[in-house]
Parts: C-alpha cells; sequence; structure tokens
C-alpha cells in the first residue's frame, strides 16, 4: 500500500500549486477577521433568544445598550467615497433624462402625461409680482446662475376629484443650488400672509410643514390660497395644497402637489432621482 501512495505522490512533487498560498501575515489577518464576525454573529444570536435587543432594554427600563457592532452607516442616496466623505458629482451642464418624476414614482395607477404654462415662467415663485408688493424677482440671485430647467405634469381622473402632480427641476451653477434654497425661503418670508383689512389684493398663505424629510436639504408648505367673492370680501378659496422644495447638489425641484398619498414620500423619490 505504501509503495501505491509514493508512486502516486512522486508525479507531485516540484509541481507549484494552482493558486500561490497566501504569505502568513495575510493568513492571521483573515483569520482574526473571520473571528471578529463570529463573536458578533453569536452576540446578534443571543440577542435575538433572549429577547434583550434596544427596545427590549428601553421597554423593561434596563440600562441603555452599550456601542452595538460596527455596522455600516444607513443609505443615505448620496455617494460616498472609501474613506466615508460624499464622493463628488459630476459637473453638469444640463439637466439628464431620467431626473423627472415618473408616473411609477406617484401613489396609485392611471397616472397621464399632460402640460401646465404656468411652470414655463422665469421662476415658479414669479407669480407673487401680483399680489406681493415687496417681492421683486432681480433680489434673487441664483436665478441669475441657473443652467438649465425642466418641467412635467401628471394628471389622474379616475378618483373622486382630479388629482395632478407638477414638477420643475432646476439646474444651477456650482454653489448656487444652496442659494436657490435661500431665496425660497427668503420669498416665503416676505410673500406669506393672510389678508388685511381693505386689503387690493387676494393674498397667499404658506405654512412650512417639515425641513429635512428628502435629498440634502428641503422644505414642505402648505399653501392655502384667497380670493375675492361676488360682493367684493376676500375668502380662503377653502381649498389647500402642498408644494415641496428639494435640493441635491446643485439640482432643486419644485413639487406642487394637489394628489392623495405622501407628499414627501414623493418628494424622497424625486431627490433619489436628482441623486
Amino acid at each position: 500500500m505504501s509503495d501505491r501512495f509514493d508512486s502516486l505522490f512522486e508525479g507531485l512533487r516540484g509541481q507549484d500549486p494552482p493558486v500561490p498560498f497566501a504569505p502568513a501575515p495575510a493568513v492571521r489577518r483573515r483569520g482574526r477577521r473571520r473571528a471578529h464576525r463570529q463573536a458578533a454573529m453569536a452576540g446578534v444570536a443571543v440577542l435575538a433568544v433572549t429577547g434583550l435587543g434596544a427596545g427590549g432594554l428601553v421597554a423593561t427600563g434596563g440600562p441603555e445598550p452599550g456601542p452595538g457592532p460596527n455596522l455600516p452607516p444607513p443609505a443615505t442616496g448620496i455617494a460616498t467615497s472609501p474613506a466615508g466623505t460624499p464622493a463628488p458629482r459630476p459637473e453638469l451642464t444640463t439637466i439628464p433624462p431620467g431626473r423627472l418624476l415618473a408616473a411609477a414614482d406617484l401613489a396609485g395607477t392611471g397616472w397621464a402625461e399632460t402640460s401646465n404654462e404656468l411652470l414655463e415662467g422665469e421662476w415658479y415663485w414669479d407669480g407673487a409680482q401680483a399680489w406681493c408688493p415687496g417681492f421683486r424677482i432681480e433680489d434673487y440671485p441664483s436665478l441669475r446662475q441657473r443652467r438649465d430647467l425642466r418641467t412635467v405634469s401628471w394628471w389622474r381622473t379616475g378618483e373622486a376629484l382630479p388629482e395632478r402632480v407638477d414638477q420643475i427641476v432646476e439646474l444651477f451653477d456650482p454653489g448656487a443650488g444652496a442659494v436657490n434654497l435661500a431665496d425660497v425661503r427668503r420669498y416665503v418670508q416676505l410673500c406669506s400672509r393672510r389678508p388685511a383689512p381693505d386689503d387690493p389684493v387676494a393674498p397667499i398663505w404658506y405654512g412650512i410643514e417639515a425641513t429635512g424629510f428628502a435629498g440634502e436639504e428641503s422644505l414642505l408648505l402648505r399653501v392655502e390660497p384667497y380670493h375675492f367673492t361676488a360682493d367684493d370680501r376676500i375668502e380662503p378659496v377653502g381649498e389647500f395644497h402642498h408644494v415641496a422644495v428639494v435640493r441635491v447638489g446643485e439640482l432643486v425641484t419644485t413639487i406642487v402637489y394637489q394628489a392623495g398619498g405622501d407628499v414627501r414620500e414623493v418628494a424622497r423619490r424625486a431627490a433619489d432621482r436628482l441623486g
């Protein structure tokens, strides 16, 4: 029997292995990493069996949990470099296809693309010139640094009331996207108001409902317009809608939302497309 094994192994002498052997330091590093993973998994298994996860500790009044395993950070939709810092985005000169909302991004089915001439102005907010005496479009510097603008509108008639979602996407020079968000805030602060006695115009009131819910910066506004009645009184129109403004890099989207569902979820989907 030993002669047979000797003859089999004789032909293997002097042959190189099919894959070179790893150096000893690399083998030791792999062993340490494997041991750390096994220890972390064992800890997770113990917590799952005993019910002593973070929620269980808080609910029973026990001590706060210590730092957990070194898990990766949650996804934010922003590309990062190996060091964990945001990776630089390529500088855009136009808005690429696919950056606007699609029907699949909206709640429900039956959406059809339509048009909206109101979105084709110099700025979505420039209609305030008719009822906000202090508004001057030249006071908003980001508009002079806008490179491109695209719009899309969606319409659905299958519900009790027609639903509509309009979107504007604007591309700004480097650094001017954040300036545009500041311009929107300044506009809201200047022009949002309720009617005053003997008011010659019917105003619009903007209420800030949320910030920081999508993209790098975001602003959710509740919009309540007023109108003149037949006897020249100013009253609320009786309906409101939402406007969400979201910035991702130098792209800023404004979503005019007159539909059911959560506008913040639609805004997050829009931010994902911008990113």
